[in-house]
């Protein structure tokens, strides 16, 4: 193989791990819980999906 080939495939290597990166979806993006009353208790699950390829971190869920 030439060398300026082998180089640059190696340069690909080792740049490609700055192309990754988690890709966070929801199943939906839209919830509708209706007429909510003071005092009654609202459940919903979230299904969170990485479509990226690197590790997604999540950290700091507060409740609004």
């Amino acid at each position: 193989m030439k060398p300026r080939m082998m180089a640059a495939l190696f340069g690909l290597l080792l740049a490609s791990p700055l192309w990754a990166a988690p890709v966070a979806r929801f199943d939906s993006n839209r919830i509708d819980w209706g007429t909510v009353y003071e005092g009654q208790v609202v459940e919903q699950r979230f299904v969170l999906h990485n479509d990226g390829d690197d590790p997604l971190q999540i950290g700091r869920i507060r409740s609004g």
